[in-house]
């Protein structure tokens, strides 16, 4: 496991790594594709975890409801699973649900063990 991850808000230099990650999941049918556009429009619901100046890790916030958010677009890079990445990337994201007083949180995965 890297030194030290840190997950923090995304920001615009955080699109191209972002875009790779999820598309990589998208062309494995196992997460919606999204556009370069998109995640630029959508930067402020994502959340990435960084270790080393590298993004390791991504996702999102989408409300569905005045009290409900989902948690989307959940990855973790190729070499960096198994290591408590996503438990620390799900932490932050509802931190910031709590922050936007949201109590309602859902997410659909197809990690059982997740």
């Amino acid at each position: 496991m890297p030194a030290v991850v840190i997950c923090r808000k995304a920001v615009p230099e955080d699109v191209e790594p972002l875009f790779e990650m999820i598309d990589g999941y998208a062309q494995k049918g196992i997460m919606l594709p999204r556009s370069r556009k998109v995640l630029e429009k959508q930067l402020d619901q994502f959340v990435v975890a960084e270790a080393d100046g590298k993004v390791i890790g991504c996702g999102s916030l989408c409300q569905l409801g005045a009290d409900l958010v989902e948690i989307r677009s959940l990855g973790i890079a190729e070499g960096h699973k198994g290591m408590g990445i996503g438990s620390k990337l799900v932490s932050k994201l509802t931190e910031e649900a709590r922050r936007q007083g949201i109590p309602k949180i859902m997410a659909l995965t197809y990690e059982v063990s997740f």
